[in-house]
């Protein structure tokens, strides 16, 4: 037979800590009007200090000092703009990377920054590619103004091998198929790719070999990248 008490007890323990937390999380306050609606995260004082996250009309994740951000975050604005690097008492204060829409376009400003104020650039190469894992080459290919990336297979050195079980993650976009190509658009850079998939031994051995490929795409743009096997 269950003890009905002890369930009793354990639930009021339960609701008692939430009620404790919910607590905690309100008198925590973040001082920036434009995500001090909702914090989870570290405090000191009644004021948000140390890693969290907050949120109102734009939203930050990363690091607080006495309830501003400070140190390493992201700030990501409600019309979509974007900030990624250093801050100091609640303004961008070092390196960092700003993502922006003018006129329709992509604009990208990465370098160092005073007080709120972009001060100068910091050349940076359009794209930095990580793991590769039993791949004989890639090319990456930026085609035009755009907000997409497409991915095409080339198998033996002929194109037209769509691997029936690859894995294929952006950071955002919509995915979108052309052809035998495949990838997203309405992408937000910089992204993060990472494609995984298998492909079979060139020996006909019957065995399937595993491939990886990452990359992230600093610039904005139109992209292509063929992955050869």
């Amino acid at each position: 037979m269950k003890n009905i008490g002890t369930e009793i007890l354990i639930i009021l323990g339960i609701s008692l800590f939430m009620t404790n937390l919910s607590i905690a999380q309100t008198k925590c306050k973040v001082l920036d009007p434009g995500i001090n609606g909702t914090y989870i995260g570290k405090c000191r004082n009644g004021l948000a200090h140390g890693y969290g996250s907050a949120e109102a009309k734009n939203k930050y994740e990363g690091r607080f000092k006495n309830g501003v951000p400070h140190g390493k975050g992201i700030y990501t604005w409600a019309n979509g703009d974007v900030y990624t690097g250093s801050w100091q008492k609640g303004i961008q204060h070092g390196q960092g990377v700003y993502t922006y829409k003018e006129n329709g376009e992509h604009k990208v400003k990465n370098g160092i920054w005073r007080k709120g104020e972009y001060v100068r650039d910091i050349p940076v190469k359009p794209f930095i590619v990580g793991q590769i894992t039993n791949l004989e080459k890639y090319s990456i290919k930026r085609l035009g103004e755009g907000n997409r990336v497409m991915v095409r297979f080339l198998y033996m050195g002929r194109h037209g091998y769509v691997p029936n079980d690859f894995d294929f993650k952006v950071l955002s976009g919509v995915g979108v198929t052309e052809g035998l190509n495949t990838g997203y658009e309405e992408v937000s850079f910089p992204t993060k790719i990472r494609i995984r998939y298998t492909v079979p031994d060139k020996l006909g051995q019957g065995l399937r070999i595993p491939v990886r490929f990452e990359v992230e795409i600093v610039e904005p743009g139109n992209w292509e990248i063929s992955l050869y096997n």
